[in-house]
């Protein structure tokens, strides 16, 4: 109990220390307040490591903050400050000109951390320092893959920026993709203006609707014979004269013998 007493007691001093050296704005004033706080080992002591590691980088003491990223990783390993720590690290190696060296920590943190909010920021660190060696190929590469890493961040954001700004620069490392040719089959020629739709400002064609009468050529044919006598007639004239042969001869007196 005395001893759960005696840690709860330091913690709350550390994290009152703690609090007042982070009310200090001047980098070098707050470094002073922080440093007699980073000898600790208790709760909390890996996080004012880490921010004090910080305020030394940026108040201009790259040893001192290469130093506190540095027992931070060996003291605790553990802590989820670790990843911004190799940062830091990689940070300290490219002020000091070391590209290769700061480049292999950028890419610890990426593949060793890649579900830390750390790693997704690394294509940014990796392209900026590519570009200060003059890699632009490199450079670019990395900075797309920032775009794809972390989208709709501050840094997607800055690596757009970034490739804009490349791209007026050195338009030669952005070519323009090739149009597609267009799909041609063995055979079949395509006469692009006639597949072409009609507009409604095309004018439409005077359509022709009189219609003309037909000339018939060739002889007229024959009217019919007006003397030519009907079946029917002929049969009415027999008939009556048959009638009256018979009615004479009915009614004549004998001959005389």
């Amino acid at each position: 109990f005395i001893y759960t007493a005696y840690s709860t007691s330091s913690r709350q001093e550390l994290m009152t220390a703690y609090a007042r050296a982070l009310d200090k704005t001047d980098p070098t004033e707050q470094l002073a307040a922080l440093e007699p706080l980073t000898q600790g080992r208790g709760a909390g002591a890996d996080e004012v490591l880490y921010v004090a590691a910080e305020t030394a980088f940026d108040a201009g003491q790259y040893d001192t903050a290469k130093q506190s990223f540095q027992r931070l990783r060996d003291e605790f390993p553990k802590s989820p400050h670790v990843p911004d720590a190799v940062e830091g690290l990689g940070y300290a190696a490219e002020n000091n000109k070391e590209y290769d060296a700061a480049l292999a920590l950028y890419n610890e943190v990426k593949n060793t951390w890649p579900d830390s909010f750390t790693a997704r920021r690394q294509p940014l660190n990796i392209a900026k320092l590519e570009e200060r060696r003059g890699k632009l190929a490199e450079a670019i590469a990395a900075y797309r893959d920032q775009l794809q890493a972390f989208p709709g961040s501050t840094s997607a954001e800055e690596a757009d920026a970034a490739l804009a700004r490349l791209a007026n620069t050195n338009p030669d490392l952005f070519p323009k993709p090739e149009a597609t040719p267009p799909v041609t089959i063995p055979g079949l020629s395509i006469d692009p203006s006639a597949t072409a739709p009609a507009t409604d400002d095309a004018p439409m064609p005077e359509l022709n609707f009189q219609l003309q009468t037909p000339e018939v050529t060739g002889e007229a044919a024959p009217e019919p014979d007006a003397a030519a006598p009907s079946t029917d007639s002929t049969t009415s004239t027999e008939s009556t004269t048959s009638t009256e042969s018979t009615t004479s001869t009915e009614s004549a007196p004998p001959a005389a013998p």
